[in-house]
């Protein structure tokens, strides 16, 4: 019985740090870094091939981005084919945090927003 308890006693704590490390190493993994990435403003199905329905993609030249919906993704949604008067579809500069899901050629770059700055392109007089 003694040597229960001794064993008790030495484990729980062991226990008790291990299950600490495991919630702290999954806050730090939650803790994602802010990027800002600045590229023309395209749909993500049609133009980029990257998913099968609609969305606001980025494309930022060697990487592309889909943007992941919510309250500022969905106001740039209907502007994702308007066109400069260059031509160019509209260029914005997105701050927020990005997230890759699959891997190999399948692997997409989620860029979940929290700013978004649309350069508007000049108007011809």
């Amino acid at each position: 019985m003694m040597a229960r308890k001794r064993v008790l006693a030495f484990v729980a704590p062991l226990v008790v740090a291990l299950c600490a490390g495991l919630a702290l190493a999954q806050e730090e993994k939650e803790k994602k870094e802010e990027v800002t990435v600045t590229g023309k403003v395209v749909c993500a199905a049609c133009a980029l091939k990257l998913c099968e329905k609609c969305a606001v993609g980025i494309d930022a030249g060697a990487e592309k981005y889909i943007l992941v919906k919510n309250d500022l993704s969905k106001k740039l949604f209907p502007r994702r084919y308007d066109l400069g008067a260059d031509g160019q579809p509209l260029t914005a500069k997105v701050t927020g945090t990005v997230e890759v899901k699959g891997k190999g050629r399948l692997a997409r770059n989620y860029l979940t927003a929290t700013k978004i700055e649309v350069s508007e392109p000049p108007k011809d007089h």
